[in-house]
């Protein structure tokens, strides 16, 4: 008999390499315990995991497009590769599909400020549909104060926000 358990865990303010709960109770009664870093360790070899990670990563690079899309994600995706592509910056991988129609209302008020240069004022009686706390999206939004209309009290909420979790 050997107890397959989870690998040592950081804890604490001074993250305290700390075994689960599973490796103290098998150790206590003698029992072997296999941790599931190790485990793997074991089964495949880290060189072919690597062979394995390249050859996936560039053929992914190099396919086209799903013919059907089994899940579509929220809509984030396509907005982060909206953000880049106004920035000027590399788009998420191909290998991940984020077609633009899956930018829905909780991505809508970020993709206008990105278009339009400024977070418009919403119904102060609505909750806000979503929040970003990214610094790239903390620099569009600063970089809209300097706008005309740009700084009000729903860009001020979303900057406050920013900070807040920062």
């Amino acid at each position: 008999v050997t107890v397959v358990a989870q690998p040592d865990r950081p804890v604490g303010r001074k993250q305290t390499l700390t075994p689960p709960p599973t490796k103290l109770a098998a150790q206590a009664h003698g029992i072997p315990v296999l941790q599931m870093e190790k485990l793997l360790d074991t089964l495949v070899p880290e060189e072919t995991l690597l062979k394995e990670h390249e050859k996936y990563t560039k053929s992914a690079q190099i396919s086209a497009l799903p013919e059907q899309i089994i899940h579509s994600a929220s809509g984030f995706g396509a907005l982060e590769n909206l953000r880049r592509e106004a920035r000027g910056e590399e788009k998420l991988p191909p290998s991940l599909c984020f077609p633009q129609s899956s930018i829905g209302a909780e991505q809508k008020e970020w993709a206008e400020l990105l278009c339009g240069g400024i977070l418009k004022e919403a119904d102060p009686d609505e909750i806000p549909p979503s929040y970003m706390v990214s610094p790239s999206w903390m620099k569009i939004l600063e970089e809209s104060f300097e706008r005309p209309g740009g700084k009000n009290w729903y860009s001020l909420l979303h900057y406050g926000n920013m900070l807040y979790e920062f």
